[in-house]
């Protein structure tokens, strides 16, 4: 009698369900991974921008800029965000705003985040803790 090899159709069937329910699983959990990772990029841009505020602020009789390309420009070091300043107009305090951009924009929880003069960070969530930093 003939020995038999190979893979029934059967086996290779089960193979690929499998193979399946693993991708359907893990790819979804990547693309949220990857998401949470680049929002690194606007923490960064944030922190840089408060600092050179900070340091205009010392250096120009005491007044914030909401000029972005007088405190590192518009766009974040990877650009995943934008970058833009609002202030009263005492000019004695700004918040920062970063907006997702690109491949970012499904990041649909923190689309924008913020950090104002005072260090407070946002978006917040029902108990005022940040959700994207």
């Amino acid at each position: 009698m003939k020995k038999m090899q190979g893979f029934t159709l059967i086996e290779i069937m089960i193979a690929l369900l499998i193979i399946g329910i693993l991708a359907g699983i893990a790819i979804p959990n990547y693309s949220d991974y990857v998401l949470k990772a680049k929002r690194s990029d606007a923490h960064t841009a944030l922190a840089n921008m408060a600092s050179a505020q900070e340091d205009y602020y010392a250096n120009n009789q005491y007044v914030y800029t909401d000029v972005v390309a007088n405190v590192g420009g518009a766009n974040s070091q990877e650009g995943y965000y934008i970058l833009s300043i609002t202030m009263p107009a005492s000019a004695d305090s700004y918040t920062l705003t970063a907006t997702a951009t690109g491949s970012q924009v499904a990041d649909t929880d923190c689309l924008v985040m913020t950090l104002t003069s005072t260090g407070v960070k946002g978006p917040v969530d029902a108990n005022g803790d940040p959700i994207c930093w």
